[in-house]
């Protein structure tokens, strides 16, 4: 893709920095602007510097998906620049809705980890901080919503749901080649989180919505992605299959861990299958564990049901 450049910005994260996106050409566009810290901020306009730019100079930015390491910085960048911004749905309204669902948000992550088995300290625990990450992103308001297979900009736009509700592949259909965001990774695997349903809607299966966006990812036989993280990525189809192959493995050692334990909790499959896994994770864990066990569930070879409040999953059959 001619014109594209990588800005790469720290993050407070474990992942470690984020891909942002320059694209120069007919117009200037900016892919993400990363986390709302004050070194994401120097990176950003440090890597605008290097091509000559201000963030003035920016048309437009396009956000891949509402993740605080991609958004963050978001409304910092619109205040020093006119550039029109866009986004999926789901992503302009949670932005803008930043901070009244707080609590709202921290109670789904208590209650849906005493659903899954967790320990009430843990789950306290857990809550507050998912709660503490919040301000490394802001209320914002963003221009304009971008739809499913709408053109973006020169770009076919394509909702890919899964690692997040908002996740959107950026196409340039005469090369096959896009700007994926998280959507595929090579240098972790993405993992869908348990997430918070919108009102009046039931929680979506993260880890199977996942599994359908590859799937038509993996249609497309694009010829190269850049991604949020890591480098580009030359083989994305290779790269589709590696993941999927992976959660594959996981779905078996589940089985595995059911067929000797009996049935369990997710959290108690958890500590078996991660019995390192430091508490700041357990939500990782059990977004994890829930995710392929619905996926097994899907397929009529789990059974998940509510006992005395708590999931617990046991082989079919």
């Amino acid at each position: 893709m001619d014109g594209l450049h990588v800005l790469e910005v720290p993050t407070p994260f474990p992942i470690g920095p984020v891909n942002c996106y320059l694209l120069k050409g007919e117009r200037v566009i900016l892919f993400d602007c990363g986390p709302r810290t004050d070194e994401g901020w120097d990176a950003l306009l440090a890597g605008l510097k290097a091509h000559g730019l201000v963030p003035g100079d920016v048309d437009a930015v396009i956000i891949t998906h509402g993740h605080l390491d991609h958004v963050g910085n978001l409304a910092r960048f619109m205040a020093a620049s006119n550039a029109v911004t866009y986004a999926h749905p789901i992503a302009v309204t949670r932005l803008l809705r930043h901070e009244d669902d707080a609590e709202e948000a921290k109670r789904f992550v208590f209650e849906i980890m005493i659903e899954l088995g967790a320990p009430e300290p843990i789950s306290r625990e857990v809550a507050e901080r998912r709660d503490s990450i919040r301000s490394f992103s802001e209320v914002v308001a963003v221009n304009h919503s971008i739809e499913d297979s709408s053109e973006v900009l020169g770009l076919r736009a394509l909702h890919v749901p899964g690692h997040s509700p908002s996740d959107t592949l950026f196409v340039d259909e005469a090369l096959g080649v896009a700007i994926g965001g998280d959507h595929v990774l090579t240098v972790t695997n993405p993992n869908p989180l348990i997430r918070r349903p919108e009102p009046g809607q039931q929680r979506e299966k993260s880890l199977v919505e996942y599994q359908r966006s590859l799937r038509r990812t993996r249609e497309l036989g694009l010829n190269r992605l850049w991604p949020g993280h890591g480098g580009v990525i030359a083989n994305p189809t290779a790269a589709i299959d590696g993941i999927l192959t992976r959660h594959e493995r996981r779905c078996r050692r589940l089985q595995e861990a059911l067929t000797e334990f009996g049935p369990s909790t997710p959290f108690d499959l958890v500590q078996r299958l991660h019995p390192r896994l430091d508490v700041y994770f357990t939500d990782l864990g059990l977004s994890s564990v829930l995710g392929h066990l619905e996926v097994l569930e899907e397929r009529g070879e789990v059974l998940l049901e509510p006992r005395n409040g708590v999931i617990e999953a046991r082989l079919a059959g």
